[in-house]
């Protein structure tokens, strides 16, 4: 008994100790495995952090390399043609013949950008011939644009003293070079392709991307692109610092993957080159890793089961954001290749009536029949953009719901006298059935609720034959003592919707392909902005139809009760004409500028000063006597000094009149927060484009007596 109690307690002991070793040896074989893995990992990082910054700084000296070439043609170019005086452009074309990826420009005195023979051009940058004109003399102006809305350029521009050739005055010099020049640059042979080149500017902006790049993803903003990665807007502050000081490199990680990204500094300002390297390639020093973790795999057989399992979901879970990715580009690929034929239809329409409209043979009458059909077509594109705008608003949310009283009887009032006419006039009968009575006004935002009945109104009117009826409907049911829910419903008699387009009723661009539907034409944006700003507001929509029957639909919205009915106020008005009081408009588009001056001259009777830029604004002001300018009018968007700081400029002056001097802004930037910086820089209103001349008038009105006041 003893003897077999020594033997168990013998084994009992050794089962301990072996145990134990055993439990050591795993404990120590761990620790091996994360010392050597992190080793391996930080000599992998280490190495791809030297290969990056190697391949940064040999991008950087080829960019560098290419754009020193071009500024220095054009400086020599520069040089040359001031001291040859050519009296004929022919013999610019010979001194400075064009080559397979660069070509030579003039820009005249008159800010005209000319090719060698003379042949005139638009710039993609309308602010590049500006640039050069207000350079000086040694200095080189960089811009990458289109050429024509066409062939994408680096246009190398630089400031000539006056030249006239054929009696022309010519007082800059550009080259252009393809765009695909630089690009061949771009492009990393490292790493088997997969790293990525950039060229932009300080704010993230992308001068030039390689081909076939995984890091913006066709975006237009590096830094943009960046944060819907995921990085934090500290990191990308961060970034954005250390650029600024001349270098910065940055480990992060983009959805999932680790980015090694280096930038450099250029010699021109604002300049930037950008090399981009994931972390998930493979270089020299992963071998020997694999080969430690080989080592200890057998040790570890559960760790690496799990490993693999996770592996294996991580990649399935890649398969699925790249599935998702790509059904995004086919989406946005879709999205744009339909937007590009609806905005090129109406633009082809009117350059091709303007071009009739130009020719001397038709007599008046075709004249404004031209005229009047391609302003239908403008109309027309100008519904187009303003619901692309009003959708991405919509989706980046950045669409704002006003919360403000007005009255829902007046709103269908309006509404009303707006379509019944139009709507009669095609043939069809309207019917407006708004039995109740409202008790109360709402507090909401009416103009997008006019905006989903407009849309709704006009689809009605387009998609039923002459005949049919068109009806517009509302119904009010309590919810609370403080809320009602609206139901505003339009219904026709027209040709319908099939099932299958029903599916896909609110995307954009999407039309009912059929016989019934092919001879109406529309923009397709209209359900989907109905859509989106009813569920903006809190509300749904319930569509019924069946083909060859018509259409209903109902919008719900819930809106809260202001307890009082405001009195509705007149605002149709005649256009009341002033008595040449002097108006200054700043506005840096020669058409726009012109179109504003002619409606105030002509049609108001105003004597208008105008200018090209905010500062020229606030100069002519400061310097003008007091009571000299009756109203300013300020375009937003200008060179120089903008239409904001230009407002804020004027109302610190020490001008006597800088407080009390109406300010209006003029832009088509027309969103509430837009209208809230106008307001918050000191102007007194802001009207947005194209202008409506009879809200102008309104404006000025409330401004400027229409008899008496200041003249010049």
């Amino acid at each position: 008994m003893k003897d077999s109690s020594r033997k168990n307690s013998k084994s009992q002991i050794l089962s301990i100790l072996i145990g134990s070793v055993l439990g050591v040896v795993a404990v120590l074989a761990l620790i091996l495995f994360v010392f050597y893995n992190d080793r391996s990992q930080k000599a992998v990082q280490a190495e791809r952090e030297n290969y990056t910054s190697e391949i940064a700084i040999q991008l950087t000296r080829n960019i560098d390399n290419i754009q020193n070439s071009y500024a220095n043609e054009i400086r020599e170019g520069s040089s040359a043609l001031s001291s040859m005086t050519p009296t004929n452009i022919g013999q610019v074309k010979e001194a400075f013949p064009d080559r397979e990826n660069a070509k030579h420009y003039l820009i005249t005195a008159k800010g005209e950008f000319v090719d060698t023979s003379g042949q005139k051009h638009s710039l993609g940058d309308n602010y590049f011939v500006k640039n050069v004109a207000y350079s000086s003399t040694e200095q080189v102006i960089l811009s990458h644009t289109t050429l024509d809305l066409t062939e994408s350029y680096l246009f190398f521009g630089k400031k000539i003293d006056t030249l006239t050739i054929d009696s022309v005055d010519y007082s800059g010099l550009v080259i252009g070079v393809s765009s695909e020049q630089f690009r061949k640059n771009m492009t990393i042979s490292l790493f088997d392709g997969v790293g990525s080149g950039y060229l932009i500017t300080e704010d993230g902006a992308i001068f030039l991307q390689p081909d076939n790049e995984t890091l913006v993803s066709g975006g237009y903003n590096f830094f943009s692109a960046l944060t819907e990665g995921g990085i934090s807007e500290g990191e990308i502050s961060q970034i954005q610092s250390e650029m600024k000081a001349g270098e910065s490199r940055a480990l992060v990680t983009i959805k999932g993957i680790r980015w090694m990204i280096d930038i450099k500094k250029t010699q021109f300002e604002d300049d930037y080159i950008v090399v981009a390297v994931p972390l998930t390639l493979t270089a020299a020093q992963t071998y020997w890793a694999m080969a430690l973790t080989l080592v200890f795999a057998f040790t570890f057989i559960i760790a690496l089961s799990g490993v693999m399992l996770t592996i294996t979901i991580a990649a399935l879970r890649r398969k699925r954001e790249e599935d998702k990715k790509a059904a995004a580009v086919e989406a946005q690929t879709s999205f744009l290749a339909k937007m590009s034929h609806d905005i090129r239809t109406p633009l082809n329409a009117v350059n091709g009536m303007l071009q009739l409209a130009s020719d001397p043979r038709h007599s008046r009458a075709e004249v404004d029949g031209f005229v009047l059909k391609a302003q239908e077509s403008a109309n027309y594109l100008l519904e187009l953009i303003n619901g692309m705008l009003d959708l991405q608003k919509i989706n980046s949310g950045k669409m704002n719901v006003a919360h403000e009283p007005f009255s829902m009887a007046d709103l269908l009032q309006v509404l009303t006298s707006m379509y019944k006419p139009v709507i009669e006039g095609k043939g069809l009968n309207f019917v407006l059935d708004d039995a109740i009575v409202f008790d109360s006004d709402y507090y909401g935002d009416a103009t997008k609720i006019k905006e989903i009945l407009m849309n709704l109104l006009s689809n009605a009117m387009k998609f039923t034959p002459k005949g049919g009826n068109v009806t517009l409907a509302v119904h009010k049911t309590s919810l609370n003592p403080s809320h009602d829910e609206i139901v505003l419903q339009v219904r026709d008699t027209g040709v319908g919707m099939s099932p299958e387009f029903m599916a896909r009723l609110f995307q954009p661009f999407e039309q009912e392909k059929s016989s019934a539907s092919s001879l109406y034409v529309g923009t397709g944006l209209g359900l989907s902005i109905v859509k989106s700003l009813s569920e903006l507001m809190g509300g749904s929509v319930q569509v019924e139809s069946a083909l060859g029957e018509g259409s209903s639909f109902a919008i719900h919205l819930p809106l809260e009760r202001t307890g009082s009915i405001t009195k509705k106020q007149a605002k149709d008005a005649p256009l009341v004409p002033f008595n040449h009081q002097r108006v200054l408009l700043a506005e840096d588009n020669a058409i726009n500028q012109q179109i504003v001056i002619l409606l105030l001259k002509e049609r108001l009777s105003l004597d208008v000063d105008a200018v090209d830029n905010g500062q020229e604004a606030v100069d002519a002001f400061t310097k003008s006597k007091p009571g000299y300018y009756s109203v300013i009018l300020l375009d937003l968007r200008m060179p120089v000094l903008d239409g904001l700081g230009a407002a804020k400029a004027i109302r610190s002056s020490l001008h006597p009149d800088a407080k009390s001097i109406p300010i209006i802004a003029l832009s088509a930037n027309a969103y509430a927060e837009d209208v809230e910086q106008s307001l918050q820089a000191g102007m007194n209103a802001h009207l947005a484009k194209p202008i409506d001349l009879t809200e102008l008038s309104l404006k000025l009105h409330e401004y400027i007596p229409s008899s008496g006041g200041k003249k010049a």
